[in-house]
């Protein structure tokens, strides 16, 4: 008889990422480009040469966080797709604001900007526990093995109900 420890891992809805520069959808880099789509590229480049955003993040490393999502498009149940709280037009907002130069209106305009994430199930996983090799005081150190018995997914509603009367 082992004893079992749970672990809960959410689901989180994440954006979808943004097109790839030699992908046929993004127009900035096929083709001939209008004057329009020229100083739409000229204000992209300047936004990826910035040094940071407000997240601290620079643009580069923040294109790379999004774009490094490579599964489906979460939908919702209409079956539109979700809006990722890491938008690009959130963020592109934060760039353009933080080039004029006035750090106190860009500390309130980040302040301002609302987040949000959601979860709709969640994963549990009962992992068993074994004899840890880190130092203990008193009694026995105990470790997460690495056996679990099998994942069950839940709505998150229902797990909160649940685990509200444990």
């Amino acid at each position: 008889n082992q004893t079992m420890t749970k672990m809960v891992k959410a689901s989180t809805v994440l954006p979808a990422p943004p097109p790839a520069p030699d992908s046929p959808n993004n127009n900035l880099t096929r083709g001939k480009a209008n004057s329009r789509g020229s100083a739409e590229k000229m204000r992209r480049s300047k936004m990826h040469h910035s040094t940071n955003d407000l997240l601290g993040f620079s643009s580069k490393s923040r294109l790379s966080l999004t774009a490094s999502y490579g599964g489906p498009v979460p939908e919702g149940p209409d079956g539109r797709p979700l809006k990722g709280c890491l938008s690009s037009n959130n963020l592109a907002g934060q760039n353009e604001h933080a080039h004029d130069g006035n750090t106190t209106s860009t500390c309130t305009k980040h302040k301002q900007l609302k987040r949000n994430v959601s979860f709709h199930r969640i994963e549990v996983r009962e992992y068993e526990r074994t004899l840890g090799d880190h130092p203990c005081s008193d009694g026995v150190p105990l470790s997460l093995g690495w056996r679990y018995s099998e994942s069950n997914l839940e709505a998150l509603d229902e797990y909160e109900k649940k685990r509200g009367s444990m």
